[in-house]
């Protein structure tokens, strides 16, 4: 499925990704935001691409710079429809609203089977915190670590 807002392109990823899947997730503040080890090799970007590609991820695609700059990825939970939200942004074009847009419009988009999204962030993680609370996600609940569970109702109109 592909979905376009006014900057971006969110689409499945290709092959032709590699070196800009490589630009952001070799960035060790990056992937630590995201939960994931920094690919600091070419091979181990061809790995993290595959995965992207085997999940319901999506390739934000920037209109303008003709270039991927993150991902936001679908993971199914225990709980029937309702999926943890992941995403990752190259930290050159933080600060822009890129993420913000993305995730509104995946929450706008028609998820076939999803009534809630949830997204654990840490604390530390204002910028993240700020997406998640533009994007109508509520905090309902954290842990000693310092980790949140944001929340979001998903409303599928037929």
């Amino acid at each position: 499925m592909k979905i376009e807002t006014k900057r971006l392109i969110l689409r499945p990823f290709e092959l032709d990704d590699l070196q800009d899947v490589y630009s952001y997730a070799s960035q060790f503040v990056v992937a630590n935001a995201a939960g994931f080890p920094p690919c600091t090799t070419i091979q181990a970007s061809v790995l993290f691409l595959n995965d992207l590609q085997k999940q319901d991820a999506y390739a934000l695609f920037n209109k303008r710079q003709q270039r991927v700059i993150g991902n936001i990825c679908l993971y199914s939970t225990k709980q029937q429809r309702v999926f943890e939200i992941g995403y990752a942004l190259n930290k050159e074009v933080w600060g822009n609203g890129y993420m913000a847009e993305a995730l509104q419009a995946i929450c706008k988009s028609s998820l076939e089977g999803v009534d809630k999204l949830e997204a654990f962030v840490k604390g530390n993680n204002r910028a993240s915190i700020r997406v998640l609370e533009k994007c109508d996600f509520k905090k309902v609940s954290y842990t000693k670590q310092n980790i949140f569970l944001y929340t979001r109702q998903i409303d599928n109109v037929e």
